[in-house]
Protein backbone atom coordinates (compact mmCIF):
# COMPACT_ATOMS: atom_id res chain seq x y z
CA UNK A 1 0.00 0.00 0.00
CA UNK A 2 0.87 3.54 -0.90
CA UNK A 3 2.44 5.56 2.08
CA UNK A 4 0.38 8.61 2.76
CA UNK A 5 2.88 12.23 3.38
CA UNK A 6 1.17 15.31 4.83
CA UNK A 7 3.28 17.93 3.23
CA UNK A 8 3.47 22.29 4.02
CA UNK A 9 1.15 23.59 1.30
CA UNK A 10 4.08 26.38 0.47
CA UNK A 11 6.12 23.32 -0.47
CA UNK A 12 4.12 22.61 -3.31
CA UNK A 13 4.42 24.06 -7.08
CA UNK A 14 0.82 23.79 -8.74
CA UNK A 15 2.16 25.16 -12.16
CA UNK A 16 4.89 23.18 -12.61
CA UNK A 17 3.48 21.17 -14.94
CA UNK A 18 0.54 22.22 -17.61
CA UNK A 19 -2.66 21.68 -16.91
CA UNK A 20 -4.98 19.80 -19.10
CA UNK A 21 -8.07 21.67 -18.26
CA UNK A 22 -8.53 25.31 -19.33
CA UNK A 23 -12.27 25.79 -18.23
CA UNK A 24 -13.01 25.79 -14.56
CA UNK A 25 -16.77 25.04 -13.11
CA UNK A 26 -17.02 27.68 -10.47
CA UNK A 27 -20.26 25.37 -8.83
CA UNK A 28 -18.36 22.55 -9.16
CA UNK A 29 -15.00 23.99 -7.30
CA UNK A 30 -17.66 25.11 -4.44
CA UNK A 31 -18.92 21.89 -4.24
CA UNK A 32 -15.25 20.15 -3.82
CA UNK A 33 -14.98 23.46 -1.52
CA UNK A 34 -17.75 22.51 1.22
CA UNK A 35 -16.69 19.04 0.76
CA UNK A 36 -13.78 19.37 2.30
CA UNK A 37 -14.44 21.80 4.58
CA UNK A 38 -16.86 19.39 5.90
CA UNK A 39 -15.86 15.82 5.73
CA UNK A 40 -11.71 16.38 4.83
CA UNK A 41 -10.02 15.38 2.63
CA UNK A 42 -11.32 11.95 1.22
CA UNK A 43 -8.65 11.29 -2.02
CA UNK A 44 -5.00 12.48 -1.01
CA UNK A 45 -3.31 14.48 -4.34
CA UNK A 46 -0.09 13.00 -6.21
CA UNK A 47 3.63 14.98 -6.22
CA UNK A 48 6.37 14.37 -6.84
CA UNK A 49 9.83 15.51 -5.46
CA UNK A 50 12.39 17.34 -7.28
CA UNK A 51 16.02 16.54 -7.95
CA UNK A 52 17.39 19.71 -7.00
CA UNK A 53 15.66 21.40 -4.06
CA UNK A 54 13.46 20.36 -1.47
CA UNK A 55 9.63 21.14 -3.07
CA UNK A 56 7.46 19.77 -4.59
CA UNK A 57 5.23 19.43 -7.95
CA UNK A 58 1.86 18.53 -8.47
CA UNK A 59 0.91 15.71 -10.85
CA UNK A 60 -2.63 15.11 -10.07
CA UNK A 61 -5.25 16.96 -7.64
CA UNK A 62 -4.97 20.88 -8.75
CA UNK A 63 -8.79 20.98 -7.47
CA UNK A 64 -8.32 19.75 -4.09
CA UNK A 65 -5.28 21.44 -3.66
CA UNK A 66 -6.84 24.64 -4.59
CA UNK A 67 -9.45 23.90 -1.78
CA UNK A 68 -7.25 23.18 1.31
CA UNK A 69 -5.34 26.42 -0.20
CA UNK A 70 -8.45 28.44 0.41
CA UNK A 71 -9.58 27.14 3.55
CA UNK A 72 -6.29 27.51 5.01
CA UNK A 73 -5.98 31.31 3.37
CA UNK A 74 -9.68 31.75 5.28
CA UNK A 75 -9.23 29.75 8.65
CA UNK A 76 -5.54 30.41 9.19
CA UNK A 77 -5.75 26.71 10.92
CA UNK A 78 -1.92 25.25 10.65
CA UNK A 79 -3.43 22.25 12.24
CA UNK A 80 -5.98 20.95 10.34
CA UNK A 81 -5.35 22.98 6.53
CA UNK A 82 -1.34 23.41 6.74
CA UNK A 83 -0.79 20.32 4.93
CA UNK A 84 -2.10 18.28 2.73
CA UNK A 85 -2.02 14.59 2.16
CA UNK A 86 -0.50 13.44 -0.71
CA UNK A 87 1.29 10.18 -2.71
CA UNK A 88 4.92 10.59 -3.61
CA UNK A 89 5.38 8.95 -7.10
CA UNK A 90 8.63 8.74 -8.44
CA UNK A 91 8.30 9.57 -12.41
CA UNK A 92 11.56 8.97 -14.52
CA UNK A 93 10.99 12.59 -15.21
CA UNK A 94 8.75 15.07 -16.77
CA UNK A 95 7.48 13.68 -19.59
CA UNK A 96 6.58 10.55 -17.66
CA UNK A 97 4.55 12.76 -15.00
CA UNK A 98 2.61 14.70 -17.84
CA UNK A 99 1.82 10.99 -18.52
CA UNK A 100 0.91 10.06 -15.17
CA UNK A 101 -1.38 13.42 -14.92
CA UNK A 102 -3.25 12.37 -18.29
CA UNK A 103 -3.91 8.62 -17.05
CA UNK A 104 -5.54 9.93 -13.53
CA UNK A 105 -7.78 12.69 -15.60
CA UNK A 106 -8.32 10.41 -18.16
CA UNK A 107 -10.52 8.22 -15.61
CA UNK A 108 -12.55 10.67 -15.11
CA UNK A 109 -13.40 11.05 -18.61
CA UNK A 110 -14.45 15.29 -18.57
CA UNK A 111 -11.23 16.87 -20.80
CA UNK A 112 -12.55 18.42 -23.74
CA UNK A 113 -11.49 17.36 -27.19
CA UNK A 114 -10.42 20.88 -27.07
CA UNK A 115 -8.04 20.71 -24.26
CA UNK A 116 -6.62 17.55 -24.55
CA UNK A 117 -5.42 18.87 -27.91
CA UNK A 118 -4.51 22.40 -26.45
CA UNK A 119 -2.50 20.80 -23.46
CA UNK A 120 -0.53 18.50 -26.12
CA UNK A 121 0.55 22.71 -28.03
CA UNK A 122 1.34 23.66 -23.96
CA UNK A 123 3.83 21.21 -23.83
CA UNK A 124 5.51 22.22 -26.87
CA UNK A 125 5.65 25.83 -26.04
CA UNK A 126 6.99 25.07 -22.90
CA UNK A 127 9.86 22.71 -24.55
CA UNK A 128 8.85 19.41 -22.53
CA UNK A 129 8.99 18.00 -26.31
CA UNK A 130 10.05 19.14 -29.76
CA UNK A 131 7.25 17.42 -32.17
CA UNK A 132 3.51 16.43 -31.50
CA UNK A 133 4.36 12.85 -32.09
CA UNK A 134 6.64 13.17 -29.28
CA UNK A 135 4.33 15.00 -27.16
CA UNK A 136 1.44 12.29 -28.22
CA UNK A 137 3.57 9.29 -27.56
CA UNK A 138 5.30 10.30 -24.33
CA UNK A 139 1.58 11.06 -22.64
CA UNK A 140 -0.52 9.36 -24.22
CA UNK A 141 1.87 5.86 -24.48
CA UNK A 142 -1.23 3.49 -24.11
CA UNK A 143 -3.54 5.12 -26.79
CA UNK A 144 -4.17 3.26 -30.00
CA UNK A 145 -2.68 4.05 -33.35
CA UNK A 146 -6.02 5.70 -34.50
CA UNK A 147 -6.68 7.60 -31.04
CA UNK A 148 -3.16 9.12 -31.49
CA UNK A 149 -3.92 10.02 -35.11
CA UNK A 150 -7.08 11.70 -34.36
CA UNK A 151 -5.43 13.49 -31.62
CA UNK A 152 -2.45 14.93 -34.04
CA UNK A 153 -5.53 15.96 -36.48
CA UNK A 154 -7.02 17.91 -33.27
CA UNK A 155 -3.89 19.32 -32.35
CA UNK A 156 -3.75 20.97 -35.80
CA UNK A 157 -6.57 21.91 -35.62
CA UNK A 158 -6.64 23.56 -32.24
CA UNK A 159 -3.08 25.05 -33.21
CA UNK A 160 -4.16 26.49 -36.80
CA UNK A 161 -7.97 27.93 -35.00
CA UNK A 162 -7.17 28.44 -31.07
CA UNK A 163 -7.05 32.68 -32.22
CA UNK A 164 -10.22 32.46 -33.66
CA UNK A 165 -11.77 29.83 -31.08
CA UNK A 166 -9.90 30.15 -27.92
CA UNK A 167 -11.22 27.71 -25.64
CA UNK A 168 -13.68 26.16 -27.90
CA UNK A 169 -14.91 23.36 -25.35
CA UNK A 170 -17.94 22.80 -27.13
CA UNK A 171 -16.47 21.86 -30.50
CA UNK A 172 -16.73 17.99 -30.66
CA UNK A 173 -13.82 16.16 -31.54
CA UNK A 174 -16.00 15.64 -35.03
CA UNK A 175 -15.77 19.42 -35.48
CA UNK A 176 -12.17 19.68 -34.51
CA UNK A 177 -11.15 17.19 -37.56
CA UNK A 178 -13.84 18.49 -39.27
CA UNK A 179 -11.61 22.12 -38.62
CA UNK A 180 -8.89 19.80 -40.09
CA UNK A 181 -10.34 19.99 -43.31
CA UNK A 182 -9.99 23.56 -44.26
CA UNK A 183 -6.62 23.15 -43.44
CA UNK A 184 -5.63 20.08 -45.82
CA UNK A 185 -8.02 22.23 -48.11
CA UNK A 186 -6.04 25.56 -47.99
CA UNK A 187 -8.92 27.08 -46.98
CA UNK A 188 -8.28 28.01 -43.72
CA UNK A 189 -7.78 31.83 -44.51
CA UNK A 190 -11.05 31.87 -45.99
CA UNK A 191 -12.58 30.77 -42.47
CA UNK A 192 -10.65 33.01 -40.93
CA UNK A 193 -11.31 35.88 -42.57
CA UNK A 194 -15.41 34.78 -42.82
CA UNK A 195 -14.90 34.45 -38.40
CA UNK A 196 -13.10 38.15 -38.63
CA UNK A 197 -15.79 40.02 -40.55
CA UNK A 198 -18.58 39.25 -39.18
CA UNK A 199 -17.48 39.27 -35.41
CA UNK A 200 -19.71 36.42 -34.01
CA UNK A 201 -19.45 36.20 -30.44
CA UNK A 202 -20.22 32.44 -29.35
CA UNK A 203 -18.60 29.81 -30.90
CA UNK A 204 -21.96 28.21 -32.00
CA UNK A 205 -22.23 31.46 -34.44
CA UNK A 206 -18.83 31.32 -35.72
CA UNK A 207 -18.81 27.55 -36.96
CA UNK A 208 -22.41 28.65 -38.49
CA UNK A 209 -20.95 30.92 -40.28
CA UNK A 210 -17.73 28.77 -41.02
CA UNK A 211 -19.82 25.35 -42.03
CA UNK A 212 -20.26 26.32 -45.92
CA UNK A 213 -16.43 26.42 -46.21
CA UNK A 214 -16.10 22.92 -44.39
CA UNK A 215 -18.22 21.70 -46.83
CA UNK A 216 -16.73 23.35 -49.93
CA UNK A 217 -13.42 22.12 -48.40
CA UNK A 218 -14.58 18.72 -47.61
CA UNK A 219 -15.29 18.13 -51.61
CA UNK A 220 -12.06 19.75 -52.18
CA UNK A 221 -10.89 16.71 -50.62
CA UNK A 222 -13.51 14.67 -52.24
CA UNK A 223 -12.10 15.04 -55.77
CA UNK A 224 -15.02 17.44 -56.34
CA UNK A 225 -14.88 18.05 -60.93
CA UNK A 226 -16.28 21.71 -59.99
CA UNK A 227 -14.03 23.11 -57.07
CA UNK A 228 -10.51 21.99 -58.91
CA UNK A 229 -7.79 22.84 -55.95
CA UNK A 230 -9.05 25.54 -53.34
CA UNK A 231 -7.05 28.81 -54.45
CA UNK A 232 -8.01 28.15 -58.42
CA UNK A 233 -10.03 29.98 -58.74
CA UNK A 234 -9.66 32.70 -55.68
CA UNK A 235 -11.87 32.26 -52.85
CA UNK A 236 -10.99 35.66 -51.05
CA UNK A 237 -9.64 38.73 -52.31
CA UNK A 238 -9.12 41.92 -50.09
CA UNK A 239 -10.06 44.99 -52.59
CA UNK A 240 -8.72 47.29 -49.97
CA UNK A 241 -8.65 47.64 -46.14
CA UNK A 242 -12.25 48.55 -46.41
CA UNK A 243 -13.48 46.10 -49.00
CA UNK A 244 -13.54 42.35 -48.85
CA UNK A 245 -14.78 39.87 -51.17
CA UNK A 246 -15.36 36.44 -50.19
CA UNK A 247 -16.54 33.86 -52.41
CA UNK A 248 -18.37 30.26 -50.80
CA UNK A 249 -20.02 27.54 -52.08
CA UNK A 250 -23.48 26.72 -51.24
CA UNK A 251 -26.41 23.90 -51.44
CA UNK A 252 -28.14 25.84 -54.47
CA UNK A 253 -25.36 27.35 -56.09
CA UNK A 254 -22.35 30.07 -55.27
CA UNK A 255 -22.00 33.12 -53.16
CA UNK A 256 -19.78 36.17 -53.02
CA UNK A 257 -20.11 37.96 -49.95
CA UNK A 258 -18.68 41.61 -49.27
CA UNK A 259 -17.51 42.57 -46.34
CA UNK A 260 -16.05 45.81 -44.95
CA UNK A 261 -16.91 49.67 -44.03
CA UNK A 262 -17.01 50.07 -47.96
CA UNK A 263 -19.58 46.80 -48.25
CA UNK A 264 -22.35 49.17 -48.77
CA UNK A 265 -26.18 48.57 -50.45
CA UNK A 266 -24.33 50.76 -53.46
CA UNK A 267 -21.58 48.83 -53.65
CA UNK A 268 -23.45 45.65 -53.63
CA UNK A 269 -25.55 47.23 -56.25
CA UNK A 270 -22.55 48.41 -58.32
CA UNK A 271 -20.59 44.57 -58.04
CA UNK A 272 -23.97 42.97 -58.95
CA UNK A 273 -24.21 45.05 -62.38
CA UNK A 274 -20.91 44.36 -62.86
CA UNK A 275 -21.41 40.26 -62.64
CA UNK A 276 -24.43 40.92 -64.67
CA UNK A 277 -23.05 43.02 -67.57
CA UNK A 278 -20.13 40.23 -67.85
CA UNK A 279 -22.85 37.59 -67.95
CA UNK A 280 -24.82 38.65 -70.93
CA UNK A 281 -21.85 40.05 -72.76
CA UNK A 282 -23.18 43.70 -72.35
Amino acid sequence: MTDVTHIPLDRIAAEELPRDRSKSDADADHELYLSVMLDGLRQPIEVWKFVEDEDYGLIAGHRRLAAVRRLFQETQDHDRWGTIPAFIRTPKGVPDALAQMIAENEIRADISPWDRARFIITTLDREFFKTADEAIDAVHPRASDVKKRRLRATVMAVETFIDQFRDAHELSERRLLRLGALIRAGLEDVAKAAIQRHRPKTTEQKWQIIAPIIDEAEQVLAGSPRLKRPHNPKRLHHVSKDLHIRREMRKDGWALILTGPKATGVATEQALDEVIRWMVGD
